[in-house]
């Protein structure tokens, strides 16, 4: 299986979002100032896309919709991409803590993710609602979110997926070992 003839569509969006937008808490001025991290969250994530050699299709607030290859510029791969992107997250974040300094970690703003990796002949709507399915049917269920949820849709027609969250380092860290082992293409 040759990842070159493979592609991703990616949808994210972020967790605990509204949650904190309706925060009774939330003193006066401080949406504006959140307002002002997406914005800048939206423009990073956009250089960061297209800097992996991805195509944004949508950035705004805290959604992300793009299509990028599965390996990127300076052999970065997908997964990759994605941990960038919840750095950049991080102004968000950090906005969110300026404002409401008691705000429980688990309660904070993260990203979640749905991606699917197809056949590059593979139909791109499919494809699509297939991300956003995985997106919101799946990575927004994960317990604690900060999730991603992922499938491959191989040329053969079988298919895998799997989910989980990245707030368990230990979890998150031997997947990626896994991916990043992976020598046969």
């Amino acid at each position: 299986m040759s990842f070159h003839r493979y592609f991703c569509v990616v949808q994210a969006d972020g967790d605990n979002m509204g949650k904190t937008l309706t925060n009774m808490s939330l003193p006066d001025g401080s949406i504006n100032m959140i307002s002002e991290s997406l914005l800048q969250f939206g423009k990073d994530a956009t250089r960061k896309i297209t800097g992996y050699e991805g195509m944004p299709v949508y950035a705004g607030g805290d959604d992300l919709l793009f299509l990028a290859p599965v390996l990127g510029r300076g052999s970065r791969n997908i997964f990759d991409l994605i941990d960038e992107l919840e750095d950049a997250f991080a102004v968000v974040r950090a906005a969110c803590r300026k404002a409401i300094p008691d705000l429980p970690e688990d309660d904070l703003p993260s990203l979640s993710f749905g991606l699917t990796i197809s056949f590059y002949k593979y139909p791109l709507y499919e494809t699509l609602a297939s991300a956003r399915k995985l997106l919101f049917g799946v990575a927004k269920n994960v317990p604690g979110k900060k999730a991603i949820a992922w499938k491959l849709e191989k040329h053969s027609g079988e298919s895998f997926e799997a989910s989980f969250s990245r707030k368990d380092p230990g979890v998150y860290q031997a997947y990626r070992n896994v991916i990043n082992n992976t020598v046969d293409g």
